[in-house]
């Protein structure tokens, strides 16, 4: 018999409940750091042992070895890890509370539970092993939660072991064994690391080879055209044969049509300018071709100073690129502000931080007269030409229009949660992209990586405690009606959501999430990244960012946040195509600043520029996150 906190085994025994005599012992063998645990368990209604309980003397709380946490230190003597094994602190109405359970069962549940877990950390306290522990109520992390969270990331990345030498400390667990991964993982007696087994249940390229088909077969998929709804088939036909519960929900979204177009420089000399309508212009008057002098200005502030002379010209906008939230709205307002000043066209340098003649779509606000984007160095050109005091001549010609809007869908892929199915994890991503470019980075990545998360969940029968609602919005990039209609028809569900995710800025190697949500909340996700993905790099939570397709659940209050990878040149991974562009050691963590952007809405956003690897990395991420929440004893807090 193993040594119970003196406390605890005073309690018990008042109790008449039980004896500390005739405990049944289930070892669980825990890792981590961490040997102070506090567990908010009712063991029994008397309040005279609530208060025995509560004030029973805990361990000092500062860990030198883990300068981030404050709650724990570890024990320093063999005597005080026997005899001092832990404080229980009971809390009535935290989790067994008389107004969601029914006593006698639930209490008896309870109570067993209690006493098999605190003589399971006795144990381990007495061998000198260390404890996880999260505060409050989320103590159930220190075992089933860090199996679970392994058993992802082995599924995730069950390819070959030469995978694992990416991920040296996300396998390595000393002297530990978690029995729950056995029947997928072998133990090497050399290094104590899990590997793959022989034989997985499914090979690692599962994403990319899914978004290679997609974006090969059907190309791009703008809102409205038949290549959408053909993606949107097929993805909705293969996660039925997943055997994952998948439905559909309708939208109508805006149907606009690019048509031909094109421009030319007349003079000073004759040039093809590459050009690319922005989403929702319209077409050149009368169906002609437009001839017009330039004006050139570098901000809307210049613009405003000599806007006597925009009349009857087409103006170029060219503003540098300080980051895509600064510089993007050049590309929404320019038709309009320039149309107010007599402008009777606009052309706007590609939202990018870099050029290779590539011209970048995307939607504007709506206005009167026609607007397309260049590339950065016709627009770069256009300006030194003006400086020189060269009248520059350019024909322009577009055919754009907007048809009545057309019927489609959100595809929607879930797994019912087996505690509190009415309580929801979403995320998502949208299965919509520019007619001009194939849509894997954007966003073909975030949505196939959160049909994966499902997929993943389901292959290894892990069951969430909430519902998890993986979204394949449509319509994000030029009027978000996905989104809009999911928020309207759920927004009864909003209290009933405890996190709201999007990956929408690539599926490159992920180092966290950003959220925006309570301190509270804040606090806990922090936890579970430090927790339980600190090992393969993605548990950091920085930033309030969310995508596009969750705002309007961040609107109804749902706490929301974005899927935070690096940029593309800083990847992990040896065959990252944009690797040869970084320093390979750190990258820009600014998504806004990212080399996402050289791709983004461009011609140049197909499947060679992402990675089979990053992607399950982004999967088995994205799953942690969302399954660790749905399996939280209450919602985030508000």
């Amino acid at each position: 018999m193993y040594v119970l906190d003196c406390a605890l085994s005073s309690a018990l025994k008042e109790s008449r409940l039980v004896t500390a005599s005739n405990i049944l012992l289930s070892p669980i063998h825990m890792s981590g750091r961490m040997t102070w645990l506090r567990l908010r368990l009712v063991l029994t209604s008397d309040r005279d042992i609530t208060r025995r309980l509560l004030n029973a003397k805990r361990l000092p709380m500062r860990s030198a070895s883990d300068p981030h946490d404050s709650r724990v230190r570890p024990l320093q003597s063999e005597k005080e890890k026997a005899t001092r094994v832990v404080a229980i602190a009971v809390k009535m109405d935290q989790i067994f509370d008389a107004r969601r359970f029914r006593p006698p069962a639930c209490a008896m549940v309870g109570v067993l539970y209690v006493l098999s877990l605190a003589a399971s950390v006795a144990l381990a306290t007495s061998r000198g092993d260390s404890v996880l522990a999260l505060p409050g109520s989320e103590s159930w992390i220190s075992a089933k939660a860090k199996r679970d969270a392994d058993a992802i990331i082995k599924e995730a990345f069950s390819s070959s072991l030469e995978l694992w030498s990416a991920f040296p400390y996300s396998c390595c667990y000393s002297k530990l064994n978690y029995p729950g991964l056995n029947r997928h993982c072998q133990i090497s007696a050399k290094t104590n690391c899990f590997f793959p087994p022989g034989k997985k249940l499914f090979p690692y390229s599962t994403v990319y080879d899914r978004l290679a088909y997609i974006t090969d077969t059907f190309g791009p998929r703008l809102s409205g055209s038949s290549a959408l709804e053909s993606a949107l088939d097929w993805a909705k036909d293969q996660a039925q044969k997943d055997g994952l519960k998948v439905y559909e929900e309708e939208v109508k979204i805006p149907s606009w049509v690019r048509g031909r177009e094109y421009a030319s420089l007349l003079s000073p000399r004759t040039k093809n300018i590459r050009i690319i309508g922005l989403g929702g212009s319209i077409s050149t008057p009368d169906g002609k071709p437009l001839v017009a002098k330039a004006l050139v200005v570098n901000s809307f502030d210049e613009l405003e100073k000599i806007n006597h002379q925009a009349e009857g010209r087409i103006v170029v906008f060219n503003p540098d690129f300080v980051d895509y939230d600064t510089t993007v709205p050049y590309r929404a307002f320019a038709a309009s502000t320039a149309e107010k000043y007599g402008a009777v066209a606009v052309l706007v340098r590609s939202i990018s931080p870099y050029g290779l003649q590539t011209v970048h779509a995307g939607v504007m606000n709506d206005a009167g007269i026609p607007a397309a984007a260049i590339t950065l160095e016709d627009a770069k050109m256009f300006e030194r030409m003006q400086n020189r005091n060269q009248d520059i001549v350019i024909e322009l010609y577009m055919e754009a229009h907007t048809l009545p809007d057309r019927l489609s869908r959100n595809v929607i892929i879930e797994m019912e949660g087996c505690e509190k199915p009415q309580e929801l994890v979403v995320f998502g991503g949208h299965m919509d992209s520019w007619d001009n470019a194939d849509g894997a980075m954007d966003d073909g990545g975030g949505a196939f990586i959160s049909w994966e998360v499902i997929r993943l969940l389901k292959v290894l029968g892990l069951k969430p405690k909430r519902t998890l609602r993986a979204i394949l919005f449509v319509n994000e990039e030029n009027g978000s009606k996905g989104a809009i209609s999911y928020a309207n028809k759920h927004q009864h569900e909003a209290n009933l959501t405890s996190l709201a995710i999007e990956s929408d800025a690539g599926t490159f190697t992920p180092y966290g999430i950003s959220v925006t949500s309570s301190k509270k909340a804040r606090a806990i996700l922090t936890h579970i990244g430090q927790r339980l993905l600190s090992g393969i790099g993605s548990g950091n939570v920085s930033g309030t960012e969310y995508g596009e397709d969750v705002s309007y659940l961040a609107d109804q209050g749902v706490p929301a946040g974005s899927l935070q990878v690096l940029d593309p040149r800083y990847g992990d991974y040896a065959n990252n195509p944009c690797r040869a562009f970084g320093d390979g050691v750190s990258g820009e963590t600014d998504p806004m600043k990212s080399a996402y952007f050289w791709y983004h809405h461009t011609e140049a956003d197909t499947i060679d520029k992402l990675d089979p690897e990053q992607l399950q990395h982004c999967a088995a991420t994205m799953a942690i996150w969302t399954y660790t929440v749905a399996n939280l004893d209450s919602l985030l807090p508000r």
